[in-house]
């Protein structure tokens, strides 16, 4: 009898064991103290004149250099991706963050030693920036901050 009672619960214990050492195998990534950051953008963007629009391509790639693996974690889904266009002294020109970002809390997982690569495109009205004009795109991937510049020339 005392088997029969002993037998279900050291199977609940081995359970409830191997889903918290699962669990510990990776831990969130509370800073970016292990995570660099790369961003590829063309770095001379052609705008059609009058209000028309252009694409800005934008490769992004994110590296655990830590020997854990680590959990990177979004408030939701459309948080994931967040960006700024600014000007050389940080005042900001467009904004792609959005203002009513709700959902579930997403989460991924970076290896130790590995990389997450991501892309977006960003639509760019002539109208919202100026020619010959030098940006930057600060950009935040999974939460990790990074920056690159980039200028406006007019499409002949």
């Amino acid at each position: 009898m005392i088997r029969r009672l002993l037998a279900p619960c050291l199977l609940g214990l081995a359970v409830a064991t191997a889903a918290m050492t699962d669990a510990r195998a990776a831990r969130v990534a509370e800073t970016d103290e292990f995570l660099t950051g790369e961003i590829a953008v063309e770095r001379r963007i052609r705008l059609p004149q009058g209000g028309a629009s252009a694409r800005m391509h934008v490769d992004l790639a994110i590296t655990n250099t830590g020997a854990e693996d680590l959990i990177l974690r979004a408030p939701a889904e459309c948080a994931v991706h967040n960006w700024i266009i600014a000007l050389p002294n940080n005042d900001p020109v467009l904004y792609g963050v959005e203002p009513d970002c709700k959902g579930e809390t997403v989460e991924t997982v970076i290896e130790a030693g590995g990389t997450l690569k991501g892309g977006n495109s960003i639509m760019l009205r002539s109208n919202d920036l100026t020619v010959g004009q030098r940006y930057y795109l600060i950009y935040e991937f999974w939460g990790v901050r990074m920056r690159t510049p980039f200028q406006i020339f007019e499409d002949d």
